[in-house]
């Protein structure tokens, strides 16, 4: 079903998916970790209100990328894999064969 492109190709997008979710973990602890103290560079800035509303902003927006992740493979996916691409020059190419160069 699947030949040797295809099996590296589906490895190397398992491994970028793998990291993008540990590396928005590490995010995430991180920011909750040192949410209830404001860094001493801005502490004469940054009131601890304003501090903890950026940290549960960053975390949202780190759960949230989870679903970008996911429907940025899925097209990708769609595209490569499930034929898309394919299915696009089908579209196109039956369509624009008879314009002439330059042609819009």
């Amino acid at each position: 079903m699947f030949n040797t492109f295809s099996l590296a190709f589906l490895a190397a997008l398992l491994v970028m998916c793998a990291l993008r979710l540990w590396l928005a973990q590490r995010q995430i602890a991180h920011v909750m970790a040192h949410r209830g103290r404001v860094p001493e560079n801005f502490a004469d800035r940054v009131d601890l209100k304003t501090h903890q509303k950026a940290a549960d902003y960053t975390v949202a927006r780190s759960r949230f990328s989870r679903v970008g992740l996911a429907v940025e493979v899925a097209m990708l996916l769609a595209f490569t894999l499930g034929g898309g691409l394919q299915t696009l020059h089908d579209f196109w190419s039956a369509r624009l064969d008879g314009l002439p160069t330059g042609s819009h």
